[in-house]
């Protein structure tokens, strides 16, 4: 039974249909067809439990309950499953079913992970879709994964003032860059981060808000005076149409589906009001030289799920509801690009 799960999951991020993965384990592996129809069906249930976001010691218990045996329950609920990622059924943008060409596999490079107990998917496998072009990763983290990420970035307070200072004179130049198309309201900034943003903002008169998914730097922004919650955008508590401005800088590439920010996003601002993005874009030319050298990191950040190009962003934004109405170089996001577009519709 060993490292049947990794078999099969290698398998399915590759689109393989169930006929060819039980053809693989009966020629292959070797195993009765009675064992596989077992070992198939219950491998399933416990990736449906997973994307419930059960936690792996309880999807065993609840796999013995149902009578399967402890052994097959741990090989099935293994390391292999646990940390491989919840596979996208189609391309995360346009919908488009696999199978998706496979343009580059590559292993989660020590240098780019933080040094924790915690095992990362292995390897990162990138897809190209056909019918838009967008390039992305086979899957997303399961929960468990999610939120031990999230614990790693858990850090201490700044206090160093020529980092801050640095921080605001980056955050400055964004807000009046935004300020040439909306120059007041309610600032609303998702993953803010160390909140060098929103504090920019308040100071040029904006009402800045800001939410993030680490507890510990929502409270520290509280305590500064600055409305603040713990949520993802499609959670927040803000009515409808209540923000002049809605911030995302470097937060796209994360999310499992980008369009559940965006129309979070389009329903939050007002009639009009400005969208701030910023991604690394896969048509810099950095990036193509980078590519020619071997040595492009984002191919091997654990918790990128997307490879934006500035003209497939484009394309997202207007079907969205959003007009692009300036790109520009970032000068805090490697290899990055700057977008202001407007809500049109």
């Amino acid at each position: 039974m060993n490292n049947i799960s990794k078999q099969i999951t290698r398998m399915l991020h590759q689109g393989v249909p169930s006929d060819g993965i039980r053809h693989y384990l009966a020629t292959q592996i070797g195993l009765a067809e009675q064992a596989i129809d077992v070992f198939y069906s219950v491998f399933d249930v416990a990736i449906h439990f997973l994307r419930l976001g059960i936690f792996p010691g309880q999807i065993v218990e609840l796999l013995v309950k149902r009578g399967i045996p402890q052994p097959v329950a741990n090989e099935i609920v293994g390391d292999n499953l646990i940390y491989s990622r919840i596979l996208y059924g189609e391309c995360p943008l346009c919908r488009q079913k696999p199978p998706h060409a496979v343009i580059k596999g590559v292993l989660s490079q020590v240098e780019y992970v933080p040094s924790v107990p915690l095992s990362l998917p292995s390897p990162m496998t990138w897809l190209h879709c056909s019918a838009c072009q967008h390039i992305f990763t086979d899957g997303y983290h399961q929960p468990v994964v999610q939120q031990a990420i999230f614990k790693f970035n858990q850090l201490d307070p700044v206090s160093d003032i020529k980092y801050l200072e640095s921080m605001h004179i980056f955050s400055g130049d964004r807000v009046n860059h935004v300020g040439h198309y909306q120059a007041d309201g309610r600032w609303l900034d998702v993953g803010f981060g160390n909140g060098s943003l929103l504090h920019a903002a308040r100071e040029c008169g904006y009402q800045p808000v800001g939410i993030d998914l680490q507890r510990k730097r929502v409270m520290e922004l509280q305590q500064q005076d600055i409305e603040a919650y713990c949520c993802r955008l499609d959670e927040v508590p803000l009515p409808d149409g209540q923000c002049q401005v809605v911030s995302m800088t470097d937060v796209l590439e994360h999310i499992p589906y980008p369009s559940q920010y965006l129309l979070a996003s389009h329903r939050l601002l007002a009639k009009e009001g400005v969208l701030l993005l910023s991604v690394p874009n896969r048509e810099s030319r950095i990036w193509q030289l980078l590519d020619a050298q071997g040595n492009n990191p984002f191919w091997y950040q654990p918790d990128h799920y997307h490879n934006f190009s500035r003209s497939r962003l484009y394309l997202l934004l207007q079907e969205y509801g959003f007009q692009p109405l300036n790109c520009r170089i970032s000068q805090r996001t490697r290899m990055g690009i700057e977008v202001v577009a407007r809500k049109i519709s």
